[in-house]
């Protein structure tokens, strides 16, 4: 009877333990078949299942991937910084030689930027090296025409400045210091200059206002009708004054300047023409200072160099005439013999000729002669 139990227990258990041991195996199976790596297999079949540290080889693998993206290989690098390399840490970078710069930035500079220059080689006029742009100028010193010496922010040359430093010992002619008709102001204008008034000079000096120049007096100061800079060129209180041609014409051509006597209460026509010689008269004209316009002893009806060319030898009509023009009404050379010509000039009356010479109503002219042919 004992017997007979114990069997009946046993069956009971062996029969419990028979649908356990099915459902085990069954999840087993699941999961061999959800799992795709070995690992995962072995870790299903057995849970206390170690992975294997990867070999040397494996190793080398990974870090060398690692390694080539960010130390020793370029990535794919694409405008506007297409150059790589060892000198750039195999980083994406604008050029790592000039050949990687397109004009005008040229060149590649020490931080792998393409700039325009690096040195004065690099530019037509000058090189920047601190902004390493090519520039007109980096400073006044590279600024060598005369009404451009200032060299501006923008590294540009530029006229002077009155309170600028570009000028140095000298002057800057910002403008026409004078109330007269200074012929020069158009030129000069933004230039540095020796002088703009007479305290720019050092005494003898005198400043000349048209040329903007200290010139010293002559030793030997020069006479009538001769050419002149200031008025202590001329003789015997004489002013150096503007000469214009033709007489009467707006815009008569600016011949130059001579020593002329001043007309006034000490001298009136019969006086001009007695310190000066027949053929002078009273005119109005400007000193060359600058000083108000005023009447002035010269030639009447010409310039002084025709006027002093008179019966003097000539090949052609430029040898007589102020601006040495072929054709030019001051001053004509007209055959005296077949083999001499001399200088003459234009006149209505023998008022207009010198005094040992008439105006010959044939012709329209001072007379001429014979003698010197």
């Amino acid at each position: 009877m004992k017997e007979a139990r114990v069997r009946t227990a046993s069956s009971s258990s062996a029969a419990v333990a028979r649908p356990t041991t099915a459902r085990v195996v069954l999840s087993i199976c699941w999961i061999v078949a959800a799992c795709s790596l070995s690992s995962c297999r072995q870790r299903a079949l057995n849970p206390d299942y170690d992975e294997p540290a990867a070999d040397a080889g494996g190793e080398g693998e990974g870090e060398g991937e690692g390694e080539g993206e960010g130390e020793g290989e370029c990535p794919a690098c694409q405008r506007p910084t297409p150059a790589c390399g060892a000198d750039s840490d195999f980083l994406c970078v604008e050029c790592l030689e000039d050949s990687d710069c397109d004009e005008p930035l040229g060149r590649c500079g020490p931080d792998r930027t393409c700039v325009e220059c690096l040195a004065e080689g690099d530019c037509l006029d000058h090189c920047d090296t601190e902004t390493r742009a090519c520039v007109r100028c980096r400073d006044h010193a590279d600024c060598t025409q005369p009404l451009l010496p200032r060299c501006d922010d923008g590294h540009e040359c530029a006229p002077c400045e009155p309170a600028g430093s570009e000028c140095g010992d000298q002057t800057c002619f910002a403008d026409n210091p004078t109330e007269g008709d200074d012929a020069s102001a158009p030129l000069l204008a933004g230039a540095c200059v020796a002088c703009n008034v007479e305290g720019d000079c050092a005494s003898p000096a005198e400043c000349d206002p048209w040329d903007h120049e200290c010139v010293e007096p002559p030793e030997e100061p020069v006479g009538h009708c001769q050419p002149c800079r200031i008025d202590a060129d001329c003789d015997r209180e004489m002013r150096c004054v503007e000469l214009r041609y033709p007489q009467g014409d707006e815009d008569a051509d600016l011949v130059g300047t001579f020593c002329a006597f001043q007309c006034g209460l000490k001298l009136d026509a019969a006086g001009c023409r007695a310190a000066a010689g027949r053929g002078n008269e009273c005119r109005r004209a400007l000193p060359r200072s600058g000083d108000d316009a005023g009447d002035f002893c010269l030639p009447a009806a010409t310039t002084c160099l025709a006027y002093g060319m008179q019966d003097r030898r000539c090949d052609t009509d430029a040898d007589c005439s102020w601006d040495g023009l072929l054709g030019a009404s001051d001053g004509e050379c007209v055959d005296q013999t077949l083999e001499c010509s001399k200088c003459t000039y234009r006149c209505e009356s023998d008022s207009d000729c010198p005094s040992d010479r008439g105006c010959d109503d044939e012709s329209g002219n001072c007379l001429t002669t014979e003698s010197g042919c």
